[in-house]
């Protein structure tokens, strides 16, 4: 009996294992992709993964992480509101391409949510730049600063 269940726990256990790598992967090409596009805009995902409201959950984000732009996950507490509130000193922002399994499996299920928050930041940024004039390849560095101060500010 003993054998079959160890047999039948090193089939299941090659199974999840071929599942999550392919998981993994696709985080890293999308990692890799957004990357090659130099977005350069940190975003958190709202929606948060947790089994239970009012208890701790992860939250999806594309952030700077140690000088590169990662996709990443981090553990916060889940209010009576729903919304989420970082559980502060010691609780670390992890990559997501490296978090534990749960939060993998749960993490790829919002990359989509994820490139569609990075695309309406973006167009906000870009609403708030003059037009480019004939000839002007940079903006002002004092409108460039005003617009990401705008943002901040409507960030809260």
């Amino acid at each position: 009996m003993r054998s079959e269940a160890l047999r039948r726990l090193g089939e299941l256990s090659q199974r999840l294992n071929a599942g999550t790598d392919g998981m993994t992967q696709r985080i890293k090409d999308l990692e890799k992709t957004l990357y090659k596009m130099r977005v350069g805009v940190s975003v958190w995902l709202d929606d948060i993964s947790s089994d239970d409201i009012e208890s701790c959950g992860h939250q999806i984000g594309y952030v700077k992480l140690k000088d590169k732009w990662r996709i990443v996950a981090r553990e916060v507490r889940i209010g009576t509101d729903g919304g989420a509130q970082n559980l502060g000193p010691g609780n670390e922002t992890m990559v997501l391409s490296k978090a534990p399994r749960l939060v993998r499996m749960r993490g790829v299920q919002k990359l989509d949510a994820l490139v569609t928050a990075l695309t309406d930041k973006v167009e906000r940024f870009l609403a708030g730049l003059p037009p480019a004039e004939e000839g002007s390849e940079v903006p002002d560095a004092e409108v460039a600063a005003e617009v990401a101060e705008r943002e901040l500010d409507r960030c809260g």
